[in-house]
């Protein structure tokens, strides 16, 4: 595609060259120069045939031009309005007063109604000067119509929100509350606590003053006894890092044989120690009855029943482990095995920290 471009060489005042020449080139003043510009490669060539503007989604009224498109403005208004109106749920209507009820079941037919003449075709009646007036402004008038509504809807559901109550209810007085019985359980235990003294808590301050006048009651008894000469004083107690301080002249004359009387003494400390804790160790047997003693729990008051579902109880392992368990928390049930289906079941029944702990078991450590 090629141009024509006409360039007017000389006139007055134009640049010139050294030789005669006009600064654009060689030639005459005031002719008349045909030049011919190439076409540019790479300019695009626009097929307008395929290019047509493609139709806006409306997504609120906001999108739509009222001015240019009545017909989406309407049809829109249409749909919005076409759903039914939601004021209160229908299990909470009967906690409204008749007359707001009337309201509520108004709107709602309003609204059956409009739906239906809309499906059918049919348009509603209107006087001369609101048709004159949907006329010249159709969507105009249906924009009105639909901020109407909703504002008349929001009024209706902020009356119906603060007006509820259960004294307009016809079906309340109908119900029959039981009273709450308590169980064995929480007999027994609201009537230990009525009957267990207040408990007097004591601080950090508090706690440490009472132990020191403890301590100090103790080591005036024990100086008072041996003032009497009813108990022997007790011999220094000597270290590597006091005896000198201790002894003095004692450990100065002789140092080596202070030092074994020191260590034989710390010996004979340590030896006293590990006798004591020896005395209270427990035998296997007495471990044994305290860990039973910790687990059994008192089950005559209450009993805590829990009913696991199993899939497959085939597995020697999982039987062995729910049986064992089971007699180490002492808990008694059994297990509901059917053949030709995945339904197993596990009954356990025992004391509410045994159940606990078995809980965790099925749920957990075997899942």
């Amino acid at each position: 595609m090629a141009s024509v471009v006409d360039v007017v060489e000389g006139g007055g005042g134009g640049a010139t060259k050294s030789g005669g020449e006009n600064y654009y080139g060689a030639g005459e003043a005031g002719k008349v120069v045909e030049q011919r510009l190439p076409a540019r490669i790479d300019a695009p060539e626009l097929e307008l045939d395929d290019y047509a503007p493609k139709k806006k989604i409306l997504t609120s009224l906001s999108d739509v031009d009222v001015e240019k498109n009545d017909g989406a403005v309407i049809s829109a208004l249409a749909a919005a309005t076409g759903k039914m109106p939601y004021a209160m749920e229908w299990w909470d209507a009967e906690l409204l007063p008749s007359k707001l009820r009337k309201e509520l079941a108004g709107e709602e037919g309003r609204a059956i109604a409009s739906r239906a003449k809309k499906q059918l075709g049919k348009k509603e009646g209107k006087t001369a000067a609101n048709s004159k007036e949907s006329d010249n402004d159709p969507a105009a008038s249906a924009t009105r119509h639909y901020r109407a509504q909703k504002r008349s809807h929001e009024q209706l559901v902020e009356k119906c929100y603060a007006h509820a109550a259960l004294a307009h209810s016809r079906t309340h007085a109908l119900l029959q509350h039981p009273v709450p019985v308590l169980t064995p359980a929480q007999k027994a235990a609201a009537e230990s606590l009525k009957a267990k003294p207040p408990t007097l808590h004591l601080t950090k301050a508090e706690r440490k003053r009472h132990r020191k006048l403890r301590r100090a009651e103790r080591l005036r008894e024990q100086q008072d006894l041996q003032a009497a000469g009813l108990v022997p004083p007790p011999e220094p107690r000597l270290t590597l890092s006091n005896y000198m301080k201790v002894l003095g002249d004692q450990a100065i004359l002789d140092p080596s044989k202070m030092e074994a009387t020191v260590l034989s003494q710390i010996q004979a400390r340590k030896m006293a120690h590990e006798q004591r804790n020896a005395e209270r160790k427990l035998t296997k047997e007495q471990r044994a009855a305290k860990h039973a003693r910790k687990l059994d729990e008192d089950t005559t008051q209450s009993v805590s029943v829990a009913l696991f579902w199993v899939r497959d109880m085939g597995h020697p392992y999982h039987r062995a482990k729910v049986d064992l368990n089971a007699q180490q928390n002492s808990i008694t049930g059994g297990v509901l095995e059917l053949e030709g289906s995945d339904t197993n079941l596990v009954v356990a029944e025992g004391g509410e920290k045994a159940i606990k702990r078995y809980t965790r078991l099925m749920t957990v450590r075997m899942r």
